[in-house]
């Protein structure tokens, strides 16, 4: 259930976009739920938007699933689409963001300061 999204130029693989469902309804809610219940918002990265952040490291339990149910899938896809060794991939940051109702609902598409930059949504 891979989909790519090629992003004008595609002189590169760099610019495709990867769209695959990765995790569970089940597995969104409860990243939701911690984050609400134990999450420390701030207003430090998405600066540009109506938006808070937090870190998933200070997340009791969701840093731990990320690292065995979730990063492993997404290393493989990495590694396996731009041929590059699984063992060179890692996780620099990981948060979560909530957009204001009244304000934003997503971001433009953009190109992060990583090689490599993944988002995870968690709702519709």
């Amino acid at each position: 259930n891979l989909r790519v999204l090629v992003v004008p130029p595609a002189a590169s693989k760099l610019y495709y976009i990867y769209v695959a469902q990765l995790i569970s309804a089940d597995d969104c809610a409860a990243i939701v739920r911690s984050a609400e219940e134990f999450g420390v918002w701030t207003k430090t990265r998405v600066t540009k938007y109506v938006a808070l952040d937090l870190t998933l490291a200070g997340l009791a339990g969701v840093w731990g699933w990320y690292e065995r149910e979730l990063f492993p899938s997404i290393a493989e896809l990495v590694a396996h689409h731009y041929d590059i060794p699984r063992e060179g991939i890692g996780t620099h940051d990981l948060f979560v963001v909530k957009y204001n109702e009244v304000g934003t609902d997503r971001i433009a598409r953009h190109r992060d300061m990583s090689l490599f930059s993944f988002v995870v949504a968690l709702n519709d």
